[in-house]
């Protein structure tokens, strides 16, 4: 749901923007859903396995509607303890998620 250039320059800022092959990311004022997007993508590309990393329960919602692997970043929007009941990966510092590209 994040604004897309913001997303990109964060990316940039890291050191991961070349490690993903496509970023999503809200680049108008209309504000569609992330599911909306992930499931036209999806649509688009019917036989990647795409990869949703995302800080909230409803990352992990829109990631399984896709069918897509998920990893939850435990410094953003929720507590630990209700992103562990998802049963995905749990990344407590961005960096880590080198180790699942």
């Amino acid at each position: 749901a994040s604004n897309l250039q913001q997303l990109e320059g964060q990316l940039s800022r890291l050191g991961l923007k070349d490690a993903f092959d496509e970023i999503l990311g809200l680049d108008n004022i209309h504000a569609r859903s992330k599911a909306l997007l992930a499931i036209e993508w999806k649509t688009r590309h019917p036989d990647a396995r795409p990869l949703f990393v995302g800080d909230t329960e409803h990352d992990a919602d829109v990631a399984e509607a896709i069918g897509a692997d998920c990893i939850l970043y435990l410094g953003g929007h929720q507590p630990m303890e209700i992103l562990e009941a998802r049963k995905r990966p749990l990344i407590r510092t961005i960096p880590e998620l080198l180790q699942y590209l």
